[in-house]
């Protein structure tokens, strides 16, 4: 897998390379049990090669000790308004 990053920032993982296409899942980076790790979405899109070589975008290997855990948005919505009783 390879880390996207546009302007410095993190904004989503490479889950599958086509001979043209990069399938893209939105991420970010958290603290989870107190170790950082990289969330992914369920949000994904379909981006041209040609397109991340035109933009300031930046493709790099994920390291071996970085933790990459998927996550469900909506779930987490669904949480926080559960705890704060809403």
């Amino acid at each position: 897998m390879k880390l996207v990053y546009l302007a410095g920032q993190l904004v989503g993982v490479v889950v599958q390379e086509h001979k043209n296409t990069l399938l893209i899942r939105k991420a970010f980076v958290t603290d989870l049990n107190g170790k950082r790790t990289i969330a992914i979405t369920e949000k994904a899109v379909f981006v041209e090669k040609v397109v991340i070589d035109e933009t300031q975008s930046k493709l790099v290997d994920v390291p071996e000790n970085e933790s990459i855990e998927p996550i469900n948005m909506a779930r987490s919505i669904e949480f926080i308004r559960e705890f704060l009783n809403v």
